[in-house]
């Protein structure tokens, strides 16, 4: 039971790899098959066929990046008082899309760009959409319970932040119009922040001037 667990892994490791360095369209049995030493039958032992394999290595790749969310708050949390673990939290989430390493950047660039091009890949999306949702709201609750989020601004702002991170990399958030498209992220970040905490918890220093123009801006197209 231990082998065919390993090698299950190795097919969905060697799938990453293949992906990080050639893209989604290079997945095949037979490359998979060359990089991993098996034999495509061997494969065929655990994947009936392609949508089968990508089906599961979707819900495989996008439940470690889920796990990466709250692994992130439990590090931000650490030996830090709330408002400081929030502001941390929310900045490692949006600027590193919650992924540490290079590679997970370079294969959710190409998952993302490859996963809306068929039907496996998209109610794969939005499944991941729905469950990173999930973790976020159970995050932001924990920093809700002590008491330094504004209630008032809550359930928009965790919308436009979870279409930040879980979006195609701002493409659907520009697409929607939510943001300046001249917004750096760092801007946006501090937008995040500002409209989360409790005006006598907000942060300042950070392109103060510059984000409370940019809020105004949005506040007025939206009235």
């Amino acid at each position: 039971m231990a082998a065919q667990k390993d090698t299950r892994q190795l097919i969905l490791d060697t799938i990453t790899d293949i992906i990080a360095e050639e893209g989604v369209e290079a997945v095949t049995f037979s490359n998979i098959a060359q990089r991993s030493f098996l034999n495509k039958g061997g494969i065929a032992y655990y994947f009936e066929n392609k949508s089968d394999m990508f089906r599961e290595y979707y819900r495989y790749f996008f439940d470690r990046i889920n796990d990466a969310i709250l692994d992130n708050f439990v590090e931000c949390n650490k030996n830090r008082n709330p408002v400081e673990s929030f502001c941390r939290f929310v900045r490692s989430e949006v600027l590193d899309y919650g992924f540490r390493d290079e590679l997970s950047h370079r294969v959710i660039n190409s998952i993302f760009a490859g996963a809306l091009k068929d039907e496996v890949g998209y109610v794969a999306w939005r499944e991941f959409f729905v469950q990173s949702l999930k973790a976020y709201e159970y995050t932001f609750g924990q920093y809700a319970e002590q008491g330094i989020l504004d209630m008032k601004r809550y359930d928009r702002t965790l919308t436009a932040f979870h279409l930040v991170t879980s979006s195609l990399i701002f493409k659907l958030v520009y697409r929607l119009d939510m943001w300046d498209s001249s917004w750096h992220e760092r801007e946006i970040t501090e937008w995040l922040i500002r409209n989360f905490l409790k005006d006598e918890y907000v942060p300042g220093g950070v392109s103060k001037r510059a984000v409370v123009k940019k809020v105004r801006r949005i506040n007025d197209r939206e009235k």
